[in-house]
Order: C-alpha cells, then structure tokens, then sequence
C-alpha cells in the first residue's frame, strides 16, 4: 500500500488538517479539496518531546496538532487551516473509561 500523490497547495482554496497522535509521534496530512474528495497537499510525521509524552492520550492529541499546524504553515503560507483532530474521540473514551461521561450524563439527564 502506499500514500496516495500530492496535489499542489492553492492558497486560495481552504485547508484541512487531519492529526493523530501515535506512540509518540505526531502524525498529520495537510488537504485541500479537489472536487468532492480532499487532495493530500503534505505528509507530517514529527516526534514529540519527552514532555509531551508524558501527558494523557487526550493532551498528547492536542500536541500532535499544535506541532502539525506548525509545520502546516509552511505551505499554507497563512491561510486559514481547519483543523479535525480526533481529540473528541480521545478524551470521550477516556472519560468513558473513568465512567466520568456515564456520571455525567445521568446527572445532566436527571437535572432537566
């Protein structure tokens, strides 16, 4: 299997970011839309730092989109990105774990 080719960045059309934390490494793919289909503009794959590492799976997600967008700017050349990092997943599973969600909800659905 391999990635499918990039398409060159138009600045005038917007940007996409899709980002996911895995084993320490933010990885990240920069699209833009061809049609009805988005187009892979950039790969990015960047290792976290020893901090960052050492936080929740929830935080690190959001790490690994704080050093994507970094490296998203420099093709965007400062357009406008959209960012759709899998951070609702992540910490609603998290917090399903620690059935804090569960608690949550029956509390909100006793309360109205």
């Amino acid at each position: 299997m391999s990635a499918p080719a990039l398409g060159l960045p138009d600045v005038i059309k917007p940007f996409f970011l899709f980002s996911l934390e895995k084993q320490g490494i933010a990885l990240g793919i920069l699209a833009q839309d061809l049609g009805p289909y988005p187009r892979a503009v950039a790969y990015f794959s960047k290792q976290l730092d020893a901090a960052a590492k050492g936080l929740l799976g929830c935080l690190r997600a959001i790490a690994a989109v704080v050093l994507n967008i970094q490296e998203a700017h420099k093709f965007t050349l400062g357009q406008k990105i959209t960012s759709s990092p899998p951070i609702y997943y992540a910490l609603h599973n998290y917090l399903i774990g620690k059935n804090i969600a569960r608690n949550l909800y029956a509390t909100i659905t006793q309360i109205t």
